[in-house]
């Protein structure tokens, strides 16, 4: 089953008023690039719960710049990995 059928399907259970968005590439690269810096840094299932989160945040973003963004996060990520920061968490 491709993407598009799976958000079609997850959009009718979940009710949705329209489907869900599709990722253009550049978001479908920066969401897996993201998903990936968030699951080396932290617990492996921290990465789908990180994604969520950074979809709604990333909600009223202009389409353009959404992929920028993630990408910032996924290189601060990244950076703090790198020199040996553990991610903080936030209560």
């Amino acid at each position: 089953m491709d993407l598009e059928r799976c958000l079609g399907i997850a959009s009718d259970a979940a009710g949705t008023a329209g489907p869900f968005a599709v990722p253009t590439e550049d978001e479908r690269t920066a969401i897996l690039d993201f998903t990936r810096a968030v699951a080396h840094s932290s617990e492996r299932t921290a990465a789908p719960i990180a994604a969520f989160a950074a979809g709604l945040a990333l909600a009223g973003v202009e389409t353009a710049m959404r992929a920028t963004l993630l990408g910032q996060a996924t290189a601060a990520i990244d950076a703090a990995t790198a020199s040996g920061e553990e991610a903080a968490a936030s209560d």
